[in-house]
């Protein structure tokens, strides 16, 4: 069974053959092969000489996937939050430490992650690649003043 990425659960795994190996302490893999396979596929990409119209794609499709990138990040802390809840690490040290992010951007990530639960609409224009990391944060900000309501009901969204 497929979970929509934008409903803050990562997707469960359904390609052939995907099963989920066991590490040395029993414990199994639970990543999603979505990601391992989109991952080797942008390490086969090579920018080449382009056109200014080629490069103005290019540049639009690689802000997308690091947009969706970002949003499977908030997902990961979002799933950590409701998973993990007596965990001692914070959420946040979960994408610094796993993710290798800089401790404020993983702590940035855990905070959107927070509220753009509360924001069902940005959090599926993030998902899907139609909104930058950037606007997503400055939404959540907004949101604080605001409430997630008034933000998410906007129709210029």
């Amino acid at each position: 069974m497929n979970k929509k990425h934008g409903s803050g659960h990562l997707r469960e795994p359904d390609l052939p053959g995907s099963g989920t190996p066991s590490r040395a302490d029993g414990s199994e893999h639970k990543t999603d092969p979505h990601l391992t396979a989109a991952l080797a596929e942008l390490q086969q990409a090579r920018i080449r000489p382009m056109s200014k119209a080629q490069a103005d794609e290019t540049v639009g499709k690689l802000t997308s996937i690091q947009s969706v990138v970002a949003s499977l990040l908030c997902d990961v802390a979002e799933v950590q939050a409701t998973t993990n809840v007596e965990a001692e690490e914070d959420h946040a040290e979960v994408l610094h430490r796993s993710g290798k992010l800089p401790g404020r951007e993983s702590k940035r990530m855990a905070k959107m992650a927070k509220q753009l639960s509360d924001m069902p609409k940005v959090k599926e224009k993030f998902a899907a690649g139609d909104i930058t990391t950037s606007h997503a944060n400055a939404l959540v900000i907004a949101a604080e003043k605001v409430g997630p309501e008034v933000v998410d009901s906007d129709e210029s969204l």
